[in-house]
């Protein structure tokens, strides 16, 4: 028996969409990078079929988080809207669009750092991934990495069923 491999579609999300409906439609990293956040959450709703579930992961660069990339990734953080980054707007618009039920809508984890900046000094880059990963090991050593908090959780999530 022969098995085949779909291969993955390429398309403008926002002028066209894949001929089917999906039982699960997410996304994580993609929403915030837009203003018109509102049309992109209905390209989504409309890729689910009734029934079914929209996904909506973001980065969290808002309070505490936001002063971190203040300070080492302000280009990062220029790119992003850190407007779909509330996770009461996503909750708020997903209902709008005809969510029968919000799942889960909050904040994942406790802490994490991280950055997309190749620029800064070896040093300052290897101490960033040496402090996140002494903080991670520590957290789960005294399982306090997953204490969700709109400060300082590196994610948002919303999950809503169609």
């Amino acid at each position: 028996m022969e098995s085949k491999i779909s291969s993955s579609i390429r398309i403008d999300f926002l002028k066209d969409l894949p001929p089917r409906k999906f039982d699960v439609v997410g996304s994580f990293g993609f929403v915030e990078h837009f203003t018109n956040l509102r049309e992109v959450l209905s390209r989504h709703v409309e890729l689910v079929n009734e029934g079914g579930y929209v996904v909506i992961g973001v980065p969290n660069f808002r309070w505490g988080q936001y002063l971190i990339r203040l300070v080492l990734d302000r280009k990062t953080l220029n790119r992003h809207n850190l407007d779909a980054m509330k996770c009461g707007l996503i909750r708020k618009i997903l209902t709008e669009l005809g969510a029968k039920e919000i799942i889960y809508s909050g904040y994942y984890k406790t802490f994490k750092i991280w950055t997309d900046r190749e620029d800064l000094p070896r040093m300052i880059l290897r101490g960033i991934i040496l402090f996140d990963a002494v903080f991670q090991k520590l957290a789960r050593l005294v399982r306090a990495d997953n204490i969700p908090s709109r400060f300082f959780s590196p994610y948002s999530v919303t999950i809503a069923k169609f």
